[in-house]
């Protein structure tokens, strides 16, 4: 997933670090934060809501966009404060539009 999630954004024109644990989102981030954190809800070790969480206090104008199989009730309401979330599956097209619209709210 996290590589057709890189395919997808870069050939929309984004700047993609990827990360394949939270230790590595968190590393990525303190180097330079991210405009946007695309996180699935379920991670190893950890949860989306977790990290976005942390790096959220580190950095409070990173968005949030939680992806995942399960369906958004999984989601509190503080977890999802200020985020989105996009259903698996889903295609490239669905993921742009909510980037787009997480990155530039005027477009939608």
């Amino acid at each position: 997933m996290r590589e057709l999630l890189v395919a997808v954004l870069t050939s929309y024109g984004y700047s993609v670090r990827a990360a394949a644990t939270a230790e590595e989102a968190l590393a990525l981030e303190s180097e330079q934060p991210a405009d946007l954190l695309v996180t699935d809800v379920i991670l190893p070790g950890t949860s989306g809501p977790q990290l976005a969480r942390t790096i959220r206090e580190r950095s409070p104008r990173t968005r949030v966009l939680f992806i995942s199989g399960y369906t958004g009730a999984l989601l509190k309401d503080e977890d999802m404060a200020g985020a989105e979330f996009l259903q698996k599956p889903f295609d490239g097209k669905a993921v742009a539009q909510k980037v787009r619209s997480l990155l530039d709210p005027g477009t939608d």
